[in-house]
């Protein structure tokens, strides 16, 4: 289903463009990537602090302790509401 197929590409790159600006907004650092997933640079604490965080609210995203990057999350790019959730969460850590 390709039509099915190209409305997923594009609200995930509209997401993840919305996502990232409101990163910018939070002072929170991340990597450029091309794909569905956000790659964001912290520091070690505050990459396990955030990680817990999300957690307790149902939200799952990766540390990247096993790529030797512990200061390092990775959040895959979700649904709008998804998004906005993940954003709330981290605007009360801030």
């Amino acid at each position: 289903d390709q039509e099915h197929v190209n409305m997923v590409v594009k609200e995930n790159k509209k997401n993840k463009k919305w996502f990232e600006e409101e990163l910018k907004k939070l002072n929170i650092k991340f990597f450029p990537s091309y794909a569905n997933f956000s790659f964001l640079k912290l520091s070690e604490n505050d990459a396990k602090k955030i990680s817990d965080i999300l957690l307790k609210n149902g939200i799952i995203i990766r540390q990247l302790d096993s790529y030797n990057l512990p200061h390092c999350l990775r959040i895959t790019i979700g649904t709008m509401v998804d998004m906005q959730k993940t954003i709330e969460v981290l605007k009360s850590l801030l």
